[in-house]
């Protein structure tokens, strides 16, 4: 249940323009999508019967969105872009792009500064102080949790250069530097900047297949495997007088590096010999700059091959959000981790989301995206057994179905046959009953009616599979119908025989 609201202005009286209440307050297709290390986005589409359709002004209407069970925000932004539209019915509409509020972090630019012995929080603490010193009040950002340092980096310089905005000074100096996460917090004395190794915590809802996983899909990027690595180390010193840098109009000149080959029989090369298997031959180099000891070299050069990335997989996740109907359960949230549990296809770990998509008219619908999962050789052929054993399984249920499909078939055969030859009996007696003494027809109808019962038994135990019996069942109550109706009609003459 999602409550969207609208507001002219930061501090402006919010009006609702999407109930979570079955009403007609609704936008169509409200789409929220969230991503660890961008911006998040809100998009809707608006028609002219809505109030807020004149009310929607790019950067200066704001929109937050509002789980009503949790009390959370799921989104908090302005309004980008209103585009307005009219199909050739001459019905006009409005598709709205909204984006959050890290993006106010686009309204102002740095200057050129050289900044030496800072850490990364000292650096960031710099950047936002000339941010903060361009935009409005609501836009100031404080500098918040921070635990990227990074070895060695008290000693670096950094820079910020007069030709990039805030937004793109910080990614480009931090974080595709030194990884880590941004995260925006609004309190009550303003917003605050997180810069983070990693977002969010372990989540106590688990994603159970029959419980609220609804499809999940996975994709293996193998581009990473590497089957033969060749380790090099720091570039060789060149002897005094070398030239390693040519004119600016010349190419330089490469420098040659330490390698193995010294200590591993002549060859500079490092093999997996299963993974060659699998795989082929991929052969790739791995730089290790500040090692000049071959040994050395090759003993990190092995740790790589034998514990390095073999391939990434990521999920594509639908599943509903118990939250909405059990409030002891914490609800989907961005960076956090979840246990998914699918066992058809062999899964069952903890799983970041690194990127959700969510309907606010139909959660159902929306997806979770797990992030690149990271695997060794070793666990790639764990995984790999483990799925092949769960197909094993999948195979072996099929096979004792069809088994047990089999013997119900010969079960139904069996028993047809049964109410053949009782349905002859049956025939037998009605056409007998005129000239048959009252005491041996009411033993044969007796024997007749057990042996009924028996075979009826039978065809109860069998089930749904020999439902195309019932038609012979329906024909036998009706002979018996007969029977009981030309008895009654014995008893009413005293059991003296009558001519028809």
């Amino acid at each position: 249940m999602y409550r969207v609201t609208l507001r002219q202005g930061w501090d402006g009286e919010e009006t609702t323009i999407q109930s979570p209440w079955n009403n007609e307050t609704k936008l169509i297709s409200p789409i929220v999508h969230k991503d660890v290390g961008s911006i998040d986005n809100f998009t809707f589409t608006i028609y002219p019967n809505s109030a807020a359709y004149n009310e929607l002004h790019y950067f200066t209407s704001f929109v937050r969105v509002i789980n009503t069970v949790s009390g959370k925000v799921l989104f908090n932004g302005r309004v980008l872009y209103p585009n307005e539209s009219m199909d050739k019915d001459g019905v006009l509409k409005k598709d709205v792009t909204c984006e959050g509020i890290m993006a106010f972090l686009h309204d102002s630019t740095q200057d050129y500064g050289k900044y030496e012995k800072l850490t990364p929080p000292q650096y960031l603490e710099k950047v936002l102080a000339k941010h903060n010193g361009q935009v409005e009040s609501f836009k100031q950002f404080k500098l918040g949790k921070c635990d990227v340092t990074g070895t060695g980096n008290e000693n670096k310089v950094r820079y910020t250069e007069d030709d990039k905005d805030t937004w793109d000074t910080i990614q480009d100096k931090l974080v595709s530097r030194l990884n880590g996460e941004l995260l925006v917090r609004e309190e009550s004395a303003g917003l605050y900047l997180d810069y983070l190794k990693q977002v969010g915590q372990k989540g106590t809802q688990i994603i159970r297949l029959a419980e609220n996983l609804l499809s999940v899909s996975t994709t293996v990027d193998p581009t990473k495997m590497i089957s033969v690595i060749k380790p090099v180390g720091a570039t060789i010193d060149q002897p005094a007088g070398t030239t390693t840098e040519t004119n600016p109009d010349e190419v330089a000149v490469a420098q040659p590096r330490y390698t193995i080959a010294s200590v591993n029989n002549n060859s500079v090369y490092l093999r997996d010999e299963k993974l060659i298997a699998a795989i082929g031959l991929q052969v790739k180099p791995v730089v290790f700059d500040t090692i000049k000891d071959p040994k050395v070299l090759l003993s990190r050069g092995k740790d790589y091959l034998a514990n390095g990335e073999t391939a990434t997989i990521q999920y594509q996740v639908t599943a509903v959000d118990l939250s909405m109907i059990n409030k002891q359960v914490d609800d989907f949230d961005l960076g956090w981790i979840y246990r998914v549990s699918n066992r058809l296809m062999a899964i069952d770990e903890d799983l970041r989301i690194v990127q959700m998509t969510i309907n606010l008219n139909d959660p159902s619908q929306s997806t979770l995206s797990i992030g690149d999962k990271i695997i060794g050789q070793e666990e790639f052929e764990k995984k790999r057994r483990n799925q092949d054993r769960q197909l094993a399984a999948i195979q072996s249920v099929q096979q004792a179905q069809v088994t047990q499909i089999g013997d119900l078939s010969d079960a139904a055969k069996a028993t047809s046959e049964s109410l053949g030859e009782l349905q002859t009996d049956y025939n037998k007696l009605i056409n007998a009953v005129g000239d048959a003494d009252y005491k041996t027809m009411l033993a044969q109808l007796t024997a007749l009616q057990n042996q009924a019962t028996t075979v009826l038994t039978n065809l109860g135990e069998i089930g749904a599979e020999v439902l195309a019996n019932q038609s012979a069942i329906s024909k036998l109550k009706v002979a018996d119908a007969e029977l009981d109706r030309r008895i009654s009609a014995l008893e009413g003459t005293g059991g003296t025989k009558t001519d028809e």
